[in-house]
């Protein structure tokens, strides 16, 4: 399943964020192998830093870090989806200021529901 073909915002009437950086992972992912959900705030600006961009980018170094800092040893976005993590975001656009809207965590809590 391809989670970007199945995932759209039909909203885009949300504040405080980019909405030109609607931003959903485009691996094929396996519902059934899904053991672990792990959901961060919101999707970096800059998409080569999404997890799912590269095993170099800053969100996929942090990710990596936190596991080995738990005392699982990983190394790679293929090793974590052998363990069965799935990784996404609760807003799927890049926010622009420290906060983000009530109303826009709403518009978004629907996508992620979808999930």
């Amino acid at each position: 399943m391809h989670i970007n073909e199945s995932i759209n915002c039909d909203h885009f009437s949300c504040s405080g964020i980019n909405e030109g950086g609607f931003l959903v992972p485009t691996r094929n992912i396996k519902k059934e192998k899904i053991r672990i959900l792990m959901i961060s705030e919101v999707p970096p600006e800059n998409k080569e830093d999404y997890f799912y961009s590269s095993d170099k980018s800053d969100y996929m170094n942090t990710t990596i870090q936190a596991f080995k800092d738990a005392g699982i040893e990983v190394n790679s976005l293929n090793e974590l989806e052998e363990l069965g993590v799935y990784l996404t975001t609760a807003v799927k656009c890049p926010k622009l200021q420290y906060r983000i809207s009530a109303k826009t965590i709403k518009n978004c809590s629907k996508i992620l529901e979808k999930k």
